[in-house]
């Protein structure tokens, strides 16, 4: 069955789904006011769409999704709007030393554990913990072992609609010291999904350094300056300025698929803002705000030929992931910030996403 957004859009604040791979209902939930309406899911925690207004007063959805839920229960690459977790990204050999003890996880991409391994939050079914017209709570139980790592963890994710925005606050407490790294893999397109590619948005990005990949992707153990080279973001620049460069980090990620850390620089009461991306068609602009240490971000640069909402088909370009997280492969490199949580002590994260 077709998710239907438009209806949901419109008239309705649930919508009731059937897949083949399950007898569990998939259900949609809209939030909204007169600026912004939002669409999630309990099937993957995930985010489908966001409608919000151009600069001529019309409506358009800018986020990626997929056309229904068997498509997205079927994509283990791609994640198109869905919850990252236990931890976001890749873990090298999908091995870590934690605690006096070595812990053995999924290896689902190269050798290497990635954005949950073989069976991943994404592709799980939430309880509804909360439900009103501005707010929705999802939980979810991952037991000791899951993806290989220690410790029963309690999550939930609230989305938090907001005047002109929302917000997604992770939550998670652990029975035993453990990792813990959650995201959601929100693709956006200001111009609204399947309707140009983001080569022409302009997007600023608040850092003055970011993570170097190598050919197969995995993050290098340092951090390098942007200054002079084509990673540099720290003004507005088109993002497909230098999206072809031979530079190394680019063309191993087939354009931007990189880290970047935040700057206290432009922090913000609470949260540090990190992006800032303009739509060049719709004039819509969104900004981020995160008290993650800082921010995947992906030119959609693997997608190729993946049936999206509406009919639409996105290929590479068609959209860019903004991923706030800690860094990529933390657990293996003492020197970046950890993404650990000790026993009974509360995780909590927040991102913020405003639009004008």
């Amino acid at each position: 069955m077709h998710y239907n957004f438009f209806n949901l859009q419109n008239k309705d604040c649930t919508c009731e789904f059937s897949a083949d791979f399950t007898s569990q209902k998939v259900y949609l939930f809209r939030l909204f006011n007169e600026n912004i309406n939002i669409v999630v899911s309990n099937f993957g925690g995930s985010l489908n769409s966001v409608f919000v207004k151009d600069k001529n007063g019309q409506y358009h959805d800018v986020v990626l999704c997929y056309d229904n839920p068997d498509d997205c229960n079927n994509d283990d690459r791609h994640f198109l709007g869905l919850q990252l977790g236990r931890c976001a990204n890749l873990i090298s050999k999908g091995q870590f030393f934690f605690k006096n003890s070595v812990y053995d996880l999924d290896k689902n991409y190269k050798g290497n554990f990635y954005n949950g391994g073989f069976f991943p939050f994404g592709h799980r079914f939430f309880a509804v913990e909360k439900f009103t017209l501005d707010e929705v709570t999802f939980s979810l139980l991952s037991h000791d072992g899951d993806q290989g790592f220690p410790g029963n963890l309690d999550i939930e994710i609230t989305y938090h609609l907001l005047e002109n925005g929302f917000e997604i606050i992770y939550s998670a407490i652990s029975d035993t010291d453990t990792i813990c790294n959650l995201s959601t893999r929100n693709f956006f397109n200001l111009n609204g999904e399947g309707k140009s590619n983001i080569l022409n948005h302009k997007l600023k990005i608040n850092a003055d350094y970011y993570l170097p990949i190598n050919e197969t992707l995995l993050p290098k153990e340092y951090i390098a300056s942007v200054k002079n080279t084509p990673m540099d973001f720290t003004n507005f620049k088109r993002i497909g300025k230098d999206i072809y460069s031979d530079f190394e980090t680019i063309k191993n990620g087939n354009g931007f698929t990189c880290y970047y850390p935040t700057d206290s620089r432009y922090s913000s009461s609470d949260l540090n803002e990190i992006i800032e991306l303009q739509g060049d068609i719709s004039g819509i602009t969104m900004k981020i705000y995160t008290d993650y240490p800082g921010v995947f971000v992906y030119t959609a640069s693997y997608v190729n030929n993946l049936a999206g909402k509406n009919n639409h088909v996105y290929n590479k370009y068609d959209g860019v992931a903004f991923i706030p997280q800690f860094f990529p492969n933390a657990i293996n490199v003492p020197y970046f910030e950890q993404p650990v949580i000790e026993k009974n002590k509360r995780y909590i994260k927040k991102v913020r996403y405003l639009f004008s």
